[in-house]
């Protein structure tokens, strides 16, 4: 918690560059389709550096 009773939802891009707080109210799990275009910009990019 933070700032008495306010609480919030550590956000972190995949990519790993960054983080942000969010509204748990407004926060959603991320869809199928989301997930799988995530699972693949990280294949890809893991292709590009040879990991």
């Amino acid at each position: 918690m933070r700032n008495g009773a306010s609480q919030f939802l550590l956000l972190r891009a995949l990519s790993g560059r960054g983080d942000w707080e969010a509204d748990p109210d407004v926060v959603r799990p991320a869809t199928e389709a989301e997930l799988l275009s995530a699972k693949v910009q990280a294949a890809n990019a893991a292709s590009r550096w040879g990991r």
